[in-house]
């Protein structure tokens, strides 16, 4: 193994080291932050879920009013229909 060799291993063994200690310090350091953060956003996102909820389930509620009273109408037009074309059928010519 040539001189550059050596050092390029070197190098990389002192990068190696560096970055994981580096990593593990950050993780401790920053450990009650993400922690904090992670709660912080769970929280935020209950309070937003619920938020959204309440303006949406009036909204819901109508919409279903609303079908429920355009399928009576459509029922009844149905039966109508379905009367008529009973009635048509019942002659006396066929």
């Amino acid at each position: 193994m040539n001189y550059y060799a050596k050092r390029r291993l070197k190098v990389n063994q002192f990068r190696q080291r560096s970055i994981l200690l580096n990593w593990v310090t950050l993780n401790q350091l920053n450990f009650p932050l993400f922690q904090t953060a992670r709660w912080s956003f769970l929280l935020i996102g209950m309070f937003y879920g619920k938020q959204r909820y309440d303006y949406l389930k009036p909204r819901a509620e109508e919409e279903r009013r609303v079908e429920e009273a355009e399928k009576k109408i459509r029922e009844e037009q149905e039966k109508i229909a379905k009367a008529l074309a009973e009635a048509s059928e019942d002659t006396i010519l066929k």
